[in-house]
């Protein structure tokens, strides 16, 4: 840039009066350079959202009933936690299940675990951890079940038409200035819901418009496969808005229940969705002409063989990245 005094003599006076990122002049002097990234808990989330969840941002994750919201949040705190990441888990519905938590990786020792009373006490609950900074990650599980005192005060018969998505609007607001500066990341995981508005039969979130501004990155998750011995099922996972990476990625992966993520299961589901794997007929896996063998073999293959396993791996990322 050309030196220009006056221009000098305002940018002192600015950065002065409001701190050193109101004017920064070039990305070489911007103390951010780059995105950070908090880990996903899966390798195939990790892919599609550019790397993991943007650090210090709003995510959304939703879905129909069923389809591993709450597993998506609880696997992102367990690969935060091994990181010494401090995690909060707002349980708003009180559901957690500290078994099944463990099982799937979940520190539930070191995990901060709040049950507010209503709406109003869960917002600010997490206001003041994200402003806190002492905080990395916070989980809010779920928005649609945020209610508030004043619903929660008023008969059956009296209306509080829009008091949720005021509430959240204004939390969001606050939410969005402070988590940048604190570098707590915020998942907010929601439920679809019928639009009883729309003339046509139409899916939509709870919360209001709000969260669908204010969030970076939205995450939907959908039910493709339910396995026949009943113990898990195909959840087909889609970027639908991406800020800091390109949106619309999808993958597959396999939730097992009562079982944490297996990386090369997922490995192997992706390459052979890119076609860097071919699955043949037999249901077997080859990569160029060597035969892996069915799912099951493939996966131990695999685990046993790493240089195969980071070599697939590396071919993903340069396709995806």
């Amino acid at each position: 840039m050309q030196p220009n005094k006056e221009l000098d003599l305002i940018a002192k006076n600015i950065i002065k009066e409001f701190g050193e990122d109101a004017l920064i002049f070039g990305r070489e002097n911007d103390r951010i350079k780059d995105i950070e990234r908090v880990p996903t808990g899966s390798f195939a989330l990790d892919i599609i959202t550019g790397g993991g969840y943007p650090k210090g941002r709003i995510i959304e994750i939703f879905g129909m009933d069923r389809v591993g919201k709450t597993f998506a949040g609880l696997i992102c705190i367990a690969a935060n936690q091994k990181q010494n990441k401090t995690c909060c888990f707002l349980d708003i519905e009180a559901t957690l299940n500290y078994t099944w938590a463990e099982k799937i990786g979940v520190d539930t020792n070191s995990l901060i675990i709040s049950r507010p009373s209503c709406a109003e006490e869960a917002l600010e609950i997490t206001d003041r951890l994200i402003r806190s900074g002492g905080v990395d990650l916070v989980v809010l599980d779920s928005v649609a079940a945020l209610v508030s005192q004043e619903e929660l005060d008023k008969d059956m018969s009296q209306e509080t038409m829009a008091k949720q998505a005021r509430l959240i609007s204004k939390a969001l607001r606050k939410f969005g200035a402070w988590g940048s500066k604190t570098g707590t990341t915020l998942i907010l995981i929601n439920q679809m819901r019928q639009d009883i508005t729309s003339f046509y039969p139409r899916l939509t979130t709870p919360g209001g418009n709000a969260i669908r501004f204010w969030a970076s990155l939205r995450l939907e998750l959908k039910c493709t496969e339910i396995f026949s011995n009943k113990k898990g099922h195909r959840v087909k996972a889609t970027v639908v808005k991406n800020k800091t990476a390109p949106p619309y990625l999808s993958a597959t992966f396999d939730l097992i229940y009562n079982e944490p993520l297996v990386r090369e299961r997922e490995i192997l589901h992706i390459a052979s969705e890119l076609d860097i794997i071919q699955k043949k007929g037999g249901g077997y896996y080859f990569l160029e002409k060597e035969n892996l063998g069915r799912m099951n073999d493939a996966i131990d293959r695999l685990k046993k063989d790493k240089s195969l396993c980071e070599k697939i791996e590396a071919q993903v990322k340069e396709l995806l990245l």
